[in-house]
């Protein structure tokens, strides 16, 4: 089991020109596909957004769910991350945006026993890091202070002050070989993309 998953679903999402965690695929959110896929996973589930309002419907569909609001607005993705694991009551948090509807509960897994001795576990793809995919320490609280009053605000700019655990994409592969884990949707585009993705998985099952 994983202690704790946070959603972070605080973007604009500037370039689809709405929420894209309500944009739909099969009937069901983006945000929903995702809920789906972790709630046999873990006992709290914290999505931290900009707006509890639009989110407070699926709390009474799922009480393992917690929805938090930015503590501070327009400081990027890395207050999102600050926020849930202040809010977290647990050591070690499985951080996922809301927009990965492939996420392989597997490899999710996997990911969490590696965490042991470290602050960040995050995989390191040939294309580069997935920091939205990733595990994170209260550690990194006091490390993501530090980072933001030096101004800087990339969500890896804290992990020199942490012990991080890189997994490498050839220690992901034999789990998820086409590395659909990591298919995030930006933009109309990745949402066409995702739909298509999903008819072809169904017929393959």
């Amino acid at each position: 089991m994983i202690d704790t998953f946070i959603i972070l679903a605080g973007g604009k999402s500037s370039r689809i020109g709405k929420d894209k965690a309500f944009l739909k695929i099969k009937n069901n959110s983006l945000i929903q596909i995702l809920i789906n896929k972790i709630t046999d996973l873990s006992e709290n589930i914290i999505i931290v957004t900009q707006n509890i309002n639009s989110y407070s419907f699926l709390k009474h569909k799922n009480n393992k769910i917690q929805i938090v609001n930015d503590i501070q607005s327009d400081k990027g993705v890395i207050m999102g991350l600050y926020t849930g694991l202040v809010y977290s009551k647990t050591n070690y948090n499985f951080v996922i945006s809301c927009d990965i509807p492939f996420f392989k509960p597997d490899l999710g897994e996997y990911l969490w026993n590696l965490k042991e001795d470290y602050d960040v576990i995050i995989p390191k793809l040939f294309k580069g890091l997935e920091p939205l995919h990733a595990i994170y320490s209260k550690n990194c609280i006091m490390a993501i202070e530090k980072s933001l009053s030096e101004n800087k605000s990339r969500l890896i700019s804290f992990h020199h002050y942490v012990k991080v655990r890189y997994v490498e994409e050839n220690e992901i592969c034999p789990l998820d070989p086409q590395l659909i884990s990591f298919f995030n949707i930006n933009t109309i585009s990745d949402y066409q993309e995702a739909q298509g993705l999903i008819e072809r998985l169904e017929k393959q099952n």
